[in-house]
Order: C-alpha cells, then sequence, then structure tokens
C-alpha cells in the first residue's frame, strides 16, 4: 500500500519550520498516532497553532483527518496478517547473517526504536498511575506471558494490589470483574492479536479503570480503548516476536515507580518471611 501521507508531504512546498514537523512526523509515524495536535507540538518543539497548519498545508481538514491516513501507513505492513510460517520465511529473506553480532545488533535497535516511538512523560504518566491505583491489573497471554508475569510479580515487591492475569480463564475473568475508576489495567499484547486481549480492554473500559496498552502494532480496536500506548519494537530472526523492547519498557517503569514509591518496609518484610527458603 503507498504510504499517502509521505506522498502528500513530497508533493508540497514547505517551510522551513513545517519542514521539521514534516521530518518528525516521517520518523515517528507509529508515536503520532497517539498523540493530541499539542502532543505533537510539544515533541516537535512548536505550537499547536503550527501543527494544525502544516496538517492543512498537506490537504488535511486538521491533525485528526491527517492521521487517518498515518493509520492506514502504520498497518499496511503489519506482520499481525501474516502466519507463523510467512514470518519465518520473512525473517530468512530479511536476516540472512545470524552471527551473534548481528543479532545483538537488532536487540539493541529493538530497545533503541522502542525509546524513540514513545514520549518520555508517557513512562512517568504509567509510574504514577499504577502508584496511585487501588488494585493494578496487569495481563499478559501467549507470547506476553513471560513479561506480563515479570512485571506483575516485581511490581508487587514494591506496591500492594497488584493482580496478575495471564490465561482466559474464568477465574482470570472474574478478578477483572472487580475492577472500578480507582484501578489501572496494563495489558501486553503482541501481533497476532486475539479476541480476547479485545475483550479484556472492553471489561477494563466498562468498569471505568484506566487502561495502558503496551503493543508492538497499532490496532485501532485496542487503542481505541487504551488511555496511553506505549509502542515497543519487536524485531527478530525468527518467526516470533522479541521481547526485549517490551522488557526494557517494564524495567524502566519498574525503576521510576521504584525511586516514587516508599516500600523499604514491605522488601523488609518480604525478606524476613522468606529467609528460611534461601540457601
Amino acid at each position: 500500500m503507498a504510504n499517502v501521507f509521505i506522498d502528500r508531504i513530497k508533493g508540497i512546498a514547505l517551510s522551513k519550520g513545517q519542514q521539521k514537523i514534516a521530518q518528525y512526523f516521517i520518523d515517528h509515524q507509529e508515536q503520532i498516532l497517539n498523540m493530541t495536535s499539542m502532543e505533537a507540538a510539544r515533541a516537535v518543539g512548536v505550537s499547536d497553532a503550527s501543527i494544525i497548519r502544516f496538517a492543512r498545508t498537506i490537504g488535511y481538514e486538521g491533525f485528526t483527518d491527517m492521521k487517518k491516513d498515518v493509520y492506514k501507513a502504520v498497518i499496511s505492513d503489519v506482520s499481525s496478517m501474516q502466519s507463523l510460517v510467512e514470518r519465518q520465511s520473512s525473517s530468512i529473506q530479511k536476516y540472512s547473517d545470524v552471527s551473534s553480532e548481528s543479532f545483538q545488533a537488532i536487540a539493541q535497535n529493538n530497545i533503541l526504536e522502542t525509546f524513540r516511538k514513545n514520549d518520555s512523560s508517557k513512562y512517568e504518566q504509567i509510574a504514577d498511575m499504577l502508584i496511585g491505583a487501588r488494585k493494578k491489573y496487569v495481563i499478559g497471554m501467549r507470547g506476553c506471558r513471560g513479561p506480563a508475569f515479570s512485571f506483575g510479580r516485581l511490581l508487587s515487591f514494591m506496591l500492594e494490589g497488584v493482580q496478575l492475569i495471564t490465561d482466559e480463564q474464568c477465574t482470570s475473568v472474574n478478578l477483572l470483574q472487580d475492577a472500578s475508576e480507582d484501578d489501572v489495567v496494563i495489558l501486553f499484547a503482541f501481533s497476532r492479536f486475539y479476541k480476547m486481549d479485545l475483550n479484556y480492554l472492553k471489561l477494563a473500559r466498562k468498569r471505568n479503570a484506566k487502561i495502558c496498552l503496551v503493543t508492538n502494532e497499532i490496532n485501532a480496536n485496542l487503542t481505541g480503548n487504551a488511555d496511553i500506548v506505549l509502542v515497543v519494537s519487536t524485531d527478530h530472526m525468527g518467526f516470533f516476536n522479541s521481547a526485549i523492547g517490551l522488557t526494557a519498557v517494564s524495567e524502566y517503569i519498574l525503576t521510576l515507580i521504584g525511586r516514587k514509591a516508599e516500600y523499604a518496609g514491605r522488601l523488609e518484610e518480604r525478606d524476613e518471611i522468606t529467609e528460611y527458603q534461601r540457601l
């Protein structure tokens, strides 16, 4: 699919300031999908009015209208539509060199790309939301089960009220039915997406809980139910999604919480209770 958004930019003479906006938008297409015009203005370093004028200059009614074409461009080449065999075949074609050096380069790039795609203020927002919540629901299934378990386990070291959901069983649904407007739900979801990912988000939305979505691909059904979205890079040599970017984001959020929350007494009590179990 042609990138209509970029084609429009290329076909119009822009001022120096508009060229700055254009370059940022081209380099951060996934990121601006989750931004308001004011957030985009802050990221670029221009006024809100400049963002709106730019969108109109390249032929859109406004910033929101422009994002429709950006969304089409982003989803045109997503791996969520590929079978596992197709993913494996694509990765073989893309990466013929499977040396450890090449693997390390991909891993490092996943971390760099993940942090590049997301406004740094979002990490602070998520940390503050989790600290202030009555209950914290951490959800991750299939390929995200491991990262969700690790995040939920460490989060429970620091904060009370952590609920971990890693499956689609009735008992897990029952847990989320108890959510309220005082709670936060953070869902980790990689493509290929499943209906239960959306069902959990819809249930959380119905309970008026605040919702954070951490995902590798923009999916309108999922992002439309989230208050904050983080996009992680999951490039890999195999048929599966790399969890390195997600792990980096998770550890960073936990680090922020560790600097903001008071939990020394909780750790001391945990050590006392588990001391007899350690070698």
